[in-house]
């Protein structure tokens, strides 16, 4: 999962899959709800047990930070019971807990670093912590932009191969992930080719286009040659062929697409829309008419008023 303006980086430098893809790491590690008790009791046990010359420097600054408390404990256990057979750092815990309420970028830093180890089983990537964090820190937040969210194995497929793919395939990716960025997380989505065009670009709409074609002339390149209406539905229906989307159709100027549901699902659906949407702008017009209505007749109250 990562913001959408990497569609356009991806598309015009496929070297940055590879922040395209450690941004998605931190960004899916980042909704992960955990508690703070088990974050610091991860960082103790990483203090105790890392080999010092294998850390990054986000080890290290919490390391830092560690060697400045006076904690008390046994080097030679290690957090561990005299036994060996528990892991039992309570009171040390204790003291980063209170050192982290008045320290909170100790306590952030903490806190993401355990979110980033647990990703690790969750979706079974091996990765440098650190790298991850430094590739985020240096896009930033990207708010208020839409978010693209790709299968790890199709990621996987590009980022390996990415020296391999052709153009045609790099510009299909493109739009892929610009559908994936409107479709979300529901069943399907209702478009339009204006908005696909925007998206396979990297920008939210039509404002992003314009300074997107403005101001990079690969991106421009790629817009002026595969969006022609030829080109346009090849890709749309390579999409469909090579089951990157499940199901398509067009009606009413508006293109519905879906990812989950088959053609004649998805056509029960864009039925569906259809008429709510014109139930929808039957009644805005109809407020609408009885609004200018309601403003024509004080109008005219004024007028008699005036008059009399």
């Amino acid at each position: 999962m990562f913001p959408l303006p990497f569609v356009q980086q991806i598309l015009t430098d496929r070297r940055k899959l590879s922040d395209a893809f450690e941004y998605g790491i931190y960004k899916i590690s980042m909704f992960q709800k955990v508690s703070d008790y088990n974050a610091y009791r991860q960082i103790v046990y990483c203090y105790f047990n890392l080999d010092s010359n294998k850390v990054d420097n986000l080890t290290k600054y919490l390391k830092d930070e560690l060697d400045k408390l006076d904690c008390v404990y046994d080097d030679d256990y290690r957090g561990f019971t005299s036994d060996g057979n528990n892991f039992d750092p309570e009171e040390i815990i204790s003291i980063l807990s209170e050192y982290g309420e008045n320290n909170q970028e100790f306590h952030n830093r903490v806190v993401e670093f355990y979110k980033l180890r647990q990703i690790k089983d969750v979706i079974g990537i091996c990765f440098n912590i650190e790298s991850v964090t430094k590739t985020h820190d240096k896009y930033g937040d990207y708010n208020g932009e839409p978010l693209v969210s790709v299968k790890k194995e199709i990621m996987f497929d590009f980022y390996n191969n990415r020296n391999k793919k052709s153009e045609h395939e790099m510009v299909l990716f493109a739009m892929f992930m610009g559908i994936k960025s409107i479709i979300g997380n529901k069943d399907f989505c209702a478009t339009t080719s204006d908005m696909i065009k925007c998206r396979m670009i990297g920008a939210k709409n039509k404002e992003s286009l314009n300074k997107i074609l403005k101001n990079d002339s690969k991106a421009r390149y790629f817009y002026e040659t595969y969006t022609t209406r030829r080109k346009y539905y090849k890709l749309l229906m390579e999409l469909e062929k090579y089951g990157y989307i499940q199901s398509c159709v067009s009606c009413n100027r508006r293109t519905y697409i879906s990812c989950k549901l088959n053609q004649e699902e998805l056509e029960h659906r864009a039925a569906e829309d259809i008429v709510n949407t014109s139930e929808t702008l039957q009644m805005k017009r109809y407020h609408e008419s009885k609004k200018v209505s309601r403003t024509r007749i004080n109008e005219l109250l004024k007028f008699a008023v005036n008059t009399y």
